[in-house]
């Protein structure tokens, strides 16, 4: 009875949670006027041993079309002590584009993480901003990093449409999705993490999600990104603190290249779960008495920050049920017919979820059928990689390990 109990409270919990996130409508855009859109937009990209698309990244850039009447557009980026020669492509490219300002850390600094990268950034822009902070806006893109110009101009629009707003997080997808690992992390960004993120819309708790953040300069007067290994979330939330809100613009998209192999997948989510735990030790207790934010969004945050444990304990806890229940079942002869219910119910609730990222990128059947059997492989990495992250934690290693680039 007890593990029965135990069974139902996390299947049917996570069942009601499904429903709640695909029920919640996404909130209007505000709508502002064209004279309130920010003067200057600086595109932050940090580099650290990108030969390999150094140019690529240049010429989508300087590909935008990009209107006058949104302000300028400017691309800072920041030459993070490479070894390779990225250096030197970066210094030829801000030679032809006057509007590409390069920012140059020494190799005895640099390539120890994003967060102060950004920081070098955000210096220079603080003393070199042409126009008003409260009309200048700060985004940050991966070196991989692709943006549209009609995307860029939604965020534009944002920032118009609500002058208190401090930070605008678009929406991120997968190139290359021919690829079984390349899906799961279209999936992972489109789908799971669009509604998570659709859901602190309405909580108030929006978080830097990696590529595609955007903030009003004004924000960052004092706060800046910290030294963790999961830098955005970490700068969301001393944003969230200072009592700043933050938005989420699901119909923009920043477009990233995927990791391909399985040891650079692990090794970037190994390094996300650290930072998690590392953002919920400097800040939990914060968060916790914080008077800006609500009970609700204290209790996301705080399950949020410890994922690597409650997604163990959540994993554990329900194969460990199921299994029991399998058990007794084969043992007595007699079927629990509550709980094949239940398991019926939870595999119907996993094939709408393929079927509605199918539709979504209108990828069909064979879309479909690759992530039904991709999915369950991801998973199975949860474990080593909580554990591994766990090791990092204790043991205070906060060796910042990039993500490989080029590899499409």
């Amino acid at each position: 009875m007890i593990v029965s109990t135990i069974f139902w409270s996390i299947a049917i919990a996570g069942m009601l949670m499904n429903v709640v996130l695909l029920a919640l409508r996404v909130p209007p855009r505000p709508q502002g006027p064209a004279a309130a859109r920010p003067q200057d937009i600086f595109l932050l990209m940090p580099m650290h041993d990108e030969e390999a698309i150094v140019q690529a990244a240049v010429e989508r850039f300087t590909r935008l079309q990009w209107p006058l009447a949104y302000g300028r557009l400017h691309l800072v980026v920041v030459e993070d002590g490479s070894a390779d020669s990225t250096n030197d492509l970066l210094t030829q490219a801000a030679k032809r584009h006057p509007n590409i300002h390069v920012l140059y850390r020494r190799p005895d600094v640099g390539g120890r993480g994003k967060g102060r990268a950004l920081n070098t950034a955000l210096a220079y822009i603080r003393h070199h901003a042409p126009h008003d902070p409260a009309r200048t806006v700060v985004g940050v893109l991966d070196a991989d990093g692709e943006i549209s110009a009609a995307d860029l101009q939604q965020v534009a629009d944002y920032f118009a449409g609500d002058p208190a707003i401090a930070m605008v997080q678009t929406g991120v997808a997968v190139l290359g999705t021919d690829h079984w690992l390349a899906r799961v992390q279209d999936f992972e960004f489109s789908v799971l993490n669009a509604l998570t993120q659709n859901l602190r819309s309405h909580l108030g708790d929006v978080a830097g999600s990696g590529n595609g953040q955007f903030f009003r300069l004004t924000a960052l007067a004092r706060i800046q990104w910290g030294t963790t290994l999961l830098e955005d979330f970490e700068i969301s939330t001393r944003l969230l603190l200072a009592g700043y809100p933050t938005a989420y613009l699901m119909t923009a998209r920043v477009r990233q290249e995927p990791t391909l192999t399985l040891r650079t997948y692990f090794r970037q989510r190994v390094r996300w779960a650290t930072g998690g735990l590392q953002v919920a030790k400097l800040f939990s207790r914060e968060v916790w008495h914080s008077q800006q934010l609500r009970l609700i969004s204290k209790l996301e945050m705080h399950w949020f920050m410890a994922l690597p444990l409650t997604g163990l304990l959540l994993l554990a806890g329900s194969l460990f049920t199921a299994g029991w229940q399998l058990l007794a079942w084969w043992q007595t002869g007699r079927p629990n017919w509550a709980i094949v219910v239940i398991l019926a119910l939870m595999l119907l609730e996993y094939l709408f979820y393929i079927g509605l990222y199918a539709r979504m990128t209108q990828g069909g059947w064979r879309a479909a059928w690759g992530l039904f059997w991709s999915l369950p492989v991801a998973a199975a990495l949860v474990l080593p990689i909580t554990i591994q992250a766990l090791g990092h934690y204790l043991r205070r290693d906060d060796h910042w390990m990039k993500t490989t680039h080029g590899v499409l």
